[in-house]
Parts: C-alpha cells; structure tokens; sequence
C-alpha cells in the first residue's frame, strides 16, 4: 500500500465513491463515476463502464461514515454542497431536472449512478420518465435501467424483456452484444442454464462476426473482451476445458490490444481498457483456483495486486479462493489486505479463517485485534464477539 493503514487510508480508498471526485486512488471500477457524471468519455459514443460492486454500497459508505445527511446526491440544497466536487454537483443539478435532458445525457446520467451503486435511483427515474426513445441513445439508456433492474432482483421479468429488444436491434452491434452479454450472465448464474446462456451468445452472431472483420476500435475490441468471457464461463461450466482456454485466451488478447491502445492516455477509454483488463485477469485468478493450480493463483494473484491492490474486493476474491484450496498462508494475507482497506464482511471471513483447521491457535487473538484495528467497518462490540467464539 502506498500510504499507511488504518480509518484515515480506508476514507481515501473509498473517496471517490463517497465524493464523486476525480482522483487517482482507489477501485478502478469507482473512477469512472466523476467522468460519467461530466460526460467525458472521450472517444466513446456511449458510456461502456462495467458494473462490479453490489447495489447500495455507497449509501452504506455514507452511513458507516456519518455522511448521510451531507453527501445525498438528491439534495443540492444543503448548506455544504457547494464545497462538493465538480462532478458530484454536476451530476446532483441533473438528477432535479432529470425530465428535460437529452437521451444520451440521461443513459450517462444513469450510467454514472449504477457506478456509484445507486440502482434504486435509476429504477425510480425510469418509472418516472417512461420508455426511451428509439436510437442508439435510446437504447442505450434502456440497457442502462435494465442492468439496475436486474442488480436489485436478479429474476425481474422487466429486464430480461429490455435486454431482448436491445438484443434484436442488431444495427446497433455495440450495444446488442452486450445486452446479450447481459442475458447469457444472467442464465448461467441466476438460473444455471447453460443452454439458455449458448443461446444468448449466438443471438449476435452476426453482429460479432462483422465486429471481428472490422478495423478493430476500442469499444469493439472491449464488446469482444466481454464477449469471450461469457463464452469462457459457459465452456468451463460444460467442463470443455480447452474450448474454456481458447475463449480465455481470445478474451485477453483483446483485452491486451485495449491496454495497447490506450498506453498514454489517462481519460476515460484507458479507464475501459484496465478496468476490463483487471477483470480478465480475475477471470484467470478464479479459472486457476476451480482447477486447483497453485501455481496459476499464485501467478494471477500477484498479477492482480499488481493491477489493483486498493481494491477491497480484490482481496476478498483472494481469501475465499485461498481457503477453498486449504491455502491458510495466502488466505491470512489476503484477509489482512481485505481489513486494511476497509472490506465489508470482515467479521465473517475472519470468523471462517479462524475455525479452519489450519489456523494455529497461539495467533489467534493477537491477530483479531491487529486485524481489527484497521478496519472502520467492525464495532468493538462484534470484535469482542468475535473473540469469545474463538
């Protein structure tokens, strides 16, 4: 880490999220949200940010922090907001006159509010403002609602139905890939089928096949990244482990090719090409850890360090694999990168580690409350209940 530990690194881990404010710490996925709230996407028509983390962390942030009252994007009459960040009033001015903007600042305005895990926000405004014109705006702001709707219920009806007609509108071929990028997802990991989820990727077929043959720009290069991975996960799922390692292999070829365009640059797309990049090789890191090769976790686990080591969940992926393979070394790592950097779910990872069989007793105690002391997020009350577990 690059500055000490503790509730004061933990607060900047997570500014951006909090602030909506430009800056170069913290989680990749969050650093998007200040040039969505301002619309600088550079070279993208649209914005193609993912959407890693789960909906309502920042309202929890808020609270956690005692910043509920001062820091609500849905209330620019606060004395403070005008010490807020460009982004955060900018973004806060257009959520009041939400009804009077363009179709494609509304797909940029929701785009910026799934980032920052205000899914219910963009579920209000939709039901507020009625079905999006037609066009590749249009569409794209549907996709935008349809990935809230299906953050805050997995199995809502009215978002397979968005994704489908965003899905047959293959002219649109960015937006049509990942709509059924979207739906593949969804069948494998809410529903496992993996015959629904065939199905979605071969809807865009075509689509996919003229992206291929094109001179390849950068939101095509990440529709296919996006693309390959899905396949990847369906091919794993049918245990075709080569047919898994060629689609693996294609998804960071692509992925690479974005890092490639985009060497220095600092502004949105390069934001697109590691963010995908980061997860890709998470992708890997996991794909090692199902076929317990010790040797590729380790690999793509320092890989992912290397890429993003401020973010908390990054950690969290790294301990629950290291504890299903037994790894209670790397596993005790990971749970103290996870604590440093303000994780959420703290209490119970630590509870897991240390009921494993290989935890040696002697550390125990000492180690809750090291581990403790750094993480803002546990009370003294659940630390002292820990301990008596023990």
């Amino acid at each position: 880490m690059s500055s000490p530990l503790g509730i004061n690194r933990t607060r900047d881990i997570w500014e951006v999220l909090i602030n909506v404010e430009a800056r170069r710490t913290g989680p990749f996925a969050f650093r998007h949200a200040p040039l969505l709230a301002l619309g600088h996407l550079g070279e993208a028509a649209v914005p193609m940010s993912s959407q890693l983390y789960p909906s309502g962390l920042r309202a929890h942030l808020l609270r956690t922090f005692g910043l509920s009252s001062t820091h609500s994007l849905l209330d620019n009459e606060n004395p403070g907001f005008g010490d807020r960040s460009e982004p955060f009033q900018e973004l806060s001015r257009d959520l009041h006159r939400y009804s009077r903007l363009s179709t494609l600042r509304k797909a940029q305005v929701c785009a910026a509010l799934n980032c920052l895990t205000h899914q219910p926000i963009v579920k209000k405004l939709a039901s507020i403002d009625g079905q999006p014109e037609q066009g590749p705006h249009g569409m794209h702001l549907l996709y935008e609602i349809a990935r809230a709707e299906i953050r805050v219920d997995p199995r809502s009806s009215s978002a397979r139905e968005k994704f489908d007609l965003i899905v047959k509108n293959q002219d649109l071929r960015f937006t049509a890939i990942n709509a059924a990028i979207q739906l593949g997802a969804l069948e494998i990991r809410t529903y496992d089928d993996v015959a629904a989820a065939e199905a979605a990727v071969a809807s865009v077929a075509t689509p996919q096949r003229e992206l291929e043959q094109a001179d390849p720009d950068l939101p095509s290069l990440l529709a296919l990244s996006r693309l390959y991975r899905l396949i990847a996960l369906i091919e794993l799922k049918k245990r075709n482990i080569g047919a898994a390692r060629e689609a693996l292999r294609e998804c960071m070829t692509h992925a690479e090719a974005m890092m490639a365009r985009t060497s220095g640059e600092d502004g949105y797309g390069r934001l697109l090409a590691e963010e995908n990049h980061k997860i890709v090789v998470e992708v890997h890191f996991k794909a090692a850890a199902g076929g317990r090769d010790l040797d590729g976790v380790n690999k793509w686990g320092r890989k992912l360090l290397e890429i993003d080591n401020e973010d908390p969940y990054v950690w969290q992926h790294m301990f629950e694999y290291s504890m299903r393979m037994g790894a209670i070394e790397p596993a005790v790592a990971a749970l103290t990168g996870f604590t440093a950097t303000g994780g959420l779910g703290v209490e119970l990872a630590t509870r897991e580690l240390l009921q494993s069989k290989g935890a040696a007793e002697d550390f125990q105690a000492q180690f809750v409350q090291q581990l403790y002391a750094r993480n803002p997020f546990v009370d003294d009350r659940s630390a002292a209940g820990l301990k008596a577990t023990i």
